[in-house]
């Protein structure tokens, strides 16, 4: 029989009553238990304080220190009487706030409840900014000359409980998907039981119900038709996802087809792979057939076409261009009506949103609202475009739904070797909510069309017609051609008919609706961009939204900058079209070559192409812009551009300083900590290599740059300059990247796209001292490039065997002056994940692993077979009964891995309630350590006060109730890890894992902040270990309710304490990140136990480089109980830290919830703005009074933001402390004449898409 311990004495006895009868008496525990009481009873009252309106805490913060509270930074003094043994010791601290539960948001309640109609007569719009810069002017009102405007009427529903709400025009739609919002529709965390299993067509019953519509009625039938049994189509729908058998795809066919109830062998007696896809292959065939004999009749299935491009040459005259010789090129497609029908008939349409409107949100304790920014069919587009369309329709008793469309289109290697390539282009309807959207899985992408190439054939073909070989130009002109054709196919009769008129489709609801598709955006990289709106690469006027010259690129965020491309933007009209007319009319019947001064006259004032636009040719007639049509790229433009080309500079900026300065950056990089699930990955490679990384690699090293740069270039002003630099670049892109915004956030990234184009014009200006060459891996690709060119034999050029050439930074780019046009593009088209091409990107290895499956000739005609197989299957699949469906395999691996179970969608803390990792309390007896200094007794009172105000919040702590509370067997249990539930600023659910060996840094809220403005709001602590702990109160005066086990999950806690030296100063207005360091081992407040429930997020700490180890003679002891946190050592291995860092950097940029936790204003972060006081001050929330629009009841401006108007010509002048002030053009025009530098500038390249 084990027995039990007199934690006073130290004496042992058999049973728990011996030891209570022990324990009376005994002096120790007695003197003990008073202390106890008292440390109880003043976390009890800090309890009470935290949850209700109270006096200031009897030691205050004011800025001067008190006399009796010691200097924190004079650590080599102490005080010389001992402290008492459990009293709270040198310093004050409120516990950190206990955080609120939530539950998932629903727009139910308030979507049913009564909506008021207003009618209003709309603003007339105020005139277009003067070109010159003007004092801000009272608000322009409506003016009494234009004739009335059109009256229209509003619905406004009830606003939920994060206080949004949204106004309809004229009526509510007949669906809603937000009406049965559950956790599967919120959450992103994979280990969150979302309650999967439910298909699409449930859910649109439920949704249907919900809003008072009759349920269809659908006939009955086998859900694994057109195969014989279920045992087949398992077979068959398993296959179609794996194209090489690993182990995973093993443990896939086990779970999904092997295990089945429904599964027999005895079925597969005659199966034949090939026999089961003629089925299919024949099911669809027939399936089409019949759609086309119906009414609105139109099928989605792939077609082989055919487009004829007519070639030119010089001194060649036709009659007309048709007579012209023409390159036929054979493509696949799929009907654009057809694929509309199909998304519009499928599961999935009970996801779509049929009506745009506009979301705000009403700010707490203010009768102000705000807009807000996120899906597509929110923002201003969306809205116009509604509005116009609908406005010339034909009434009749079927409801109008507008589709929006999203168009990406990006050229692919299909292998990491040879030439197989494909040039898909997909299509994404955006009235399906952009979450479930770009989630791979949902194979929300559908596939339209496979452009063609231009084959190698070519220049026999031409010489066949010709008698000579093509020019570089024909060969430009003939590859820009090619999408356009493509798109004359697309663009059918028929669909410009349907785009007119609308189209009648029955929806999988039974309903028939009238649906009117229109064009919203277009994704792609630059060279897409300039062919899809047929302007040249790189030409005199190299943006595709405005004429701004490339000399006045480097201007990006100036007042004249935004103005111009307000004043100057490009518009489709009928005149642009009659330019390429004329210049085609030259090329074919006047025989001039495409680059002669009589093309070029016409073209180039515009940057014009001779290209015909398809758009423009079948839509501008309807009333359609192309140039709407583009919208920006945050992958290619900034991740991959103008980011990689500063990173590239600074690069060569320290290899001009000397190859150890590129060491120590490698050495740093590798040296900064992981976070989350795959958040911040290793980096294991050096950076300044920069070998194989892809855009997220180069947000990783964005987002991890200021501390690995600090301090590392000797000149001290431009190392500033270098971290106000790289502070600006992360706010951009973190405000850029935002998936929710209002107009506050919308205001802040126009002021930090001013800042940015000051700080990286400076920065070119200041680098320009430096001798900057190519960095050694640029020389080794160039060499290599041109060995290969030997090889084939090819001529190479004559320096390509050469040394490092000098490189300056180049600011002649269009991604640079894209980076102004993100602001107005968040209003227009919503926030940029909702159309980034990244889900493009990510679409390309679904016909990677078609590819795989195919014979590789003539491959792209295998691969729309098997994408239509793949997408009928998917079909049939949705039909499967919930309750055969397999449970996601990602929880499958998480329960194998550990112990924890799926955690509940409205569970804010889990931790494992395991026993097998027993410790006794005895284990941690002090022993020289001083982070086990009281550990029993502080552990003792930090659950005897939790017990008491969860069980009995009534009662007051005493000397009584402390010895009737027992920790069962005097030992705690100890856990791997910890999951933080929490709630995304976006309102979406998420969970942070925390690990005492690994992501073990941690992030509380401040109570003292909630009343002190001045007060950091959070505090920060380091786990040491994760544990709970079964304890309960014997004899317990109400009816012995105590006398149950409790079960008290904790953590131990070293804590951080913010470094506010007078040297330091951090923050968005400083451009620094806020700097930690550890308190002292000694320090009574070191070490304490948190209650889980407290944690707001774990959080991402970077050790200060530059400061060094801590080389204080009290920090912790190396071989500390408490020391758990592994990291790298130079070998790469991992091992437990035993030295601390001086300092750490929070690094507020991890992830975009991340940076709305530091700069505040969070749609979902509402219950922590009143401790982010400081947070708004400092982020200049508090200064946006007359920036930001204000809207009427309705939801009309009535009063425009300021936005870039408010800014006169401060923005020539350079930031304080940046050094004296300089001519911006005169410097730049002496860079200008260096040589280019191929690095940074827009070298992209489609091989058959050359421009």
């Amino acid at each position: 029989m084990s027995k039990v311990l007199c934690d006073g004495c130290g004496l042992r006895f058999k049973s728990d009553n011996a030891l209570s009868n022990h324990q009376k008496k005994c002096s120790r525990v007695q003197s003990s238990s008073r202390s106890l009481i008292q440390l109880a009873a003043r976390v009890k009252r800090r309890r009470v304080d935290n949850s209700s309106p109270a006096p200031p805490p009897r030691v205050p913060s004011p800025p001067p220190p008190l006399p009796d509270v010691p200097d924190l930074q004079d650590v080599e003094m102490h005080p010389p009487e001992p402290e008492p043994e459990i009293q709270s010791g040198k310093r004050s601290r409120k516990p950190p706030a206990r955080l609120q539960n939530f539950t998932i948001s629903s727009l139910a309640s308030s979507f049913r409840k009564a909506v008021h109609n207003a009618t209003t007569r709309e603003p007339t719009p105020p005139p277009p900014p003067s070109p010159q810069p003007t004092a801000p002017s009272p608000p322009m009102l409506p003016s009494p000359s234009p004739p009335p405007p059109l009256q229209r009427t509003y619905v406004r529903t009830e606003p939920n409980e994060h206080g949004l709400f949204r106004i309809y025009d004229t009526n509510l739609p007949s669906q809603c998907p937000d009406l049965d919002l559950s956790a599967a529709n919120v959450v992103d965390a994979p280990n969150i039981d979302t309650g999967e299993g439910t298909n699409a067509s449930e859910r649109a019953e439920r949704i249907a119900s919900a809003m008072g519509v009759p349920e269809a009625q659908v006939p009955e039938r086998p859900f694994y038709e057109p195969f014989r049994n279920a045992s087949t189509f398992r077979l068959m729908n398993w296959a179609k996802d794996v194209h090489t058998l690993t182990d995973d795809g093993v443990n896939t066919l086990v779970e999904d087809v092997l295990t089945k109830p429904d599964f027999d062998p005895a079925e597969l007696a005659d199966f034949d792979a090939r026999t089961e896809k003629k089925r299919l292959d024949r099911h669809i065939a027939d399936k089409a057939a019949k759609e086309e004999a119906l009414p609105f009749g139109s099928n989605d299935i792939w077609k082989k076409d055919k487009v004829r491009i007519p070639m030119p040459c010089k001194g060649h005259c036709f009659d007309k261009e048709e007579d012209a010789p023409h390159l036929e090129l054979e493509f696949w497609r799929r009907d654009l009506l057809g694929v509309l029908k199909s998304a519009v008939e499928g599961d999935t349409f009970s996801e779509y949103h049929l009506k745009a409107f506009k979301l705000f949100m009403q700010q707490p304790d203010s009768e102000r609202i705000t807009r807000v920014y996120g899906e597509s069919y929110t923002s201003d587009r969306a809205i116009n475009t509604e509005r116009s369309r609908l406005e010339g329709q034909e009434e009749d008793e079927l409801e109008k739904v507008l589709l929006w469309l999203i168009l990406f289109s990006d050229a692919t290697h299909l292998t990491n070797f040879g030439t197989a390539e494909l040039w898909p282009i997909y299509l994404c309807i955006a009235n399906q909510s952009k979450y479930p959207r770009a989630l791979p899985k949902n194979f929300s992408a559908l596939h339209l069309a496979y452009l063609p190439k231009i084959p190698d054939l070519i220049k026999a073909q031409y010489r066949e017609h010709y008698g000579c070989d093509p020019s570089d130009e024909v060969l430009r002109l003939l590859n820009r051609a090619v999408i356009q054709a493509v798109y004359d196919k697309i663009l059918s009769p028929d669909f410009v008919k349907a785009y007119k008129e609308g189209i009648v489709f029955k929806c999988s609801d039974g309903k028939l609706r009238r649906f009117l598709p229109e064009f919203f955006a277009y994704s792609a990289n630059y060279v897409e961009k300039v062919t899809i709106v047929c302007i040249k690469f790189l030409g005199s006027c190299p943006c595709v939204r405005c004429m701004v010259q490339k000399s006045k690129v480097f201007m990006m965020g100036s007042v004249r900058d935004m103005r111009f491309r307000m004043d100057h933007r490009r518009v489709d009209t009928p005149e642009r079209q009659d330019l390429v007319k004329q210049a085609r009319k030259k090329i074919f019947q006047k025989g001039r070559t495409v680059n002669s001064n009589a093309v070029k006259n016409l073209l180039d004032p515009l940057s014009l192409t001779a290209i015909e636009n398809s758009f423009s040719k079948h839509l501008l007639p309807l009333g359609f812009d192309v140039y709407e049509l583009l919208v920006v790229d945050l992958l290619h433009e900034f991740e991959i551009g103008v980011w990689k080309a500063v990173l590239i500079h600074l690069v060569r900026l320290l290899y001009s300083s000397g190859p150890s300065k590129v060491t120590e950056l490698d050495y740093r990089f590798r040296q900064t900590p992981t976070y989350g699930r795959s958040v911040i990955r290793r980096f294991h490679n050096n950076v300044s290599d920069m070998k194989k990384l892809a855009a997220r690699d180069f947000e990783d090293i964005l987002q991890c740059a200021i501390p690995c740069f600090d301090g590392i270039f000797e000149d001290a002003e431009f190392d500033r300059l270098v971290q106000d630099l790289l502070h600006t670049l992360a706010t951009w892109h973190a405000y850029a990247k935002l998936r929710m915004v209002t107009d506050s956030e919308i205001n802040s990234l126009e002021q930090v796209t001013r800042l940015l184009g000051q700080l990286i014009r400076k920065f070119t200006n200041d680098s320009f001292k430096y001798d900057t060459k190519e960095t050694p891996a640029k020389v080794r690709r160039r060499k290599r490039r041109a060995a290969d060119k030997l090889s084939k034999g090819e001529a190479a050029q004559a320096d390509d065997n050469a040394g490092a050439r000098s490189r300056k930074f180049n600011m002649e780019t269009a991604k640079l002056h894209f980076l102004g046009d993100y602001a107005e593009s968040l209003r227009k088209y919503g926030t940029t994940d909702g159309y980034s091409s990244t889900i493009g990107e990510v679409s390309h290895k679904l016909v990677k692993s078609f590819y795989e499956k195919t014979n590789r000739n003539q491959f792209e005609g295998q691969i729309a077979k098997h994408d239509q197989r793949a997408r009928e299957l998917r079909k049939i699949s949705g039909r499967e009964p919930t309750s055969a469906r397999t449970s996601n395999k990602q929880h499958m691996k998480e329960l194998l891995d550990e112990p924890l179970q799926l955690m509940g969608a409205d569970d804010t803390v889990q931790v494992s309630t395991g026993q097998r990792n027993r410790r006794l309390l005895s284990d941690f007896d002090d022993d020289g350590d001083e982070a086990l200094k009281d550990f029993v007794p502080k552990l003792r009172a930090h659950l005897f006060s939790r017990f008491l105000s969860a069980h009995f919040p009534d009662l007051d702590p005493n000397e009584d109730l402390e010895r009737k509370f027992e920790i069962r067997g005097d030992c705690i249990y100890e856990h791997a890890k910890i999951r933080i539930n929490y709630l995304t600023y976006d309102l979406r659910k998420d969970v942070d894992s925390v690990n005492p060996a690994n992501h073990a840094d941690i992030m509380t809220l401040s109570s003292a902040a909630e009343d002190d403005e001045s007060e950091h709001p959070y505090m920060y602590g380091r786990v040491c270990g994760v544990y709970h702990a079964n304890v309960r109160l014997w004899g317990d005066p109400k009816k012995s309710r105590g006398n149950k086990l409790a079960t008290l999950p904790f953590i131990w806690v070293r804590w951080y304490e913010l470094d506010t030296t007078g040297r330091y100063r951090s923050g968005f207005k400083a451009k620094r990140l806020h700097r930690l360091r550890f308190c002292l081992p000694d320090d009574p407040l070191a070490f304490e136990f948190l209650d889980p429930h407290c944690v707001v997020r774990a959080v991402h700490l970077i050790p200060c480089f530059k400061s060094g180890r801590d080389d204080r003679r009290n920090a912790l002891d190396a071989e500390s109980l408490s020391r758990r946190q592994k990291s790298r050592n130079a070998a790469g291995e991992k091992v437990v830290e035993t030295r601390d860092w001086k300092y750490y950097y929070v690094n507020h940029f991890v992830d975009r919830d991340m940076f709305m936790r530091f700069r505040a204003g969070g749609v979902g972060h509402q219950q922590f703005w009143k401790y982010l006081k400081q947070f708004r001050k400092d982020a200049g929330l508090d200064d946006q009074e007359g920036r930001l629009p204000v809207y009427n009841e309705n939801g009309e401006v009535i009063e425009p933001g300021a936005g870039y108007e408010e800014v006169q010509e401060e923005e020539t002048q350079l930031p304080a402390g940046s050094g004296e002030d300089y001519d911006i053009e005169s410097d730049y025009e002496s860079i200008c004449s260096q040589e280019p530098d191929s690095d940074d500038s827009d070298d992209e390249f489609i091989v058959h898409a050359t421009v």
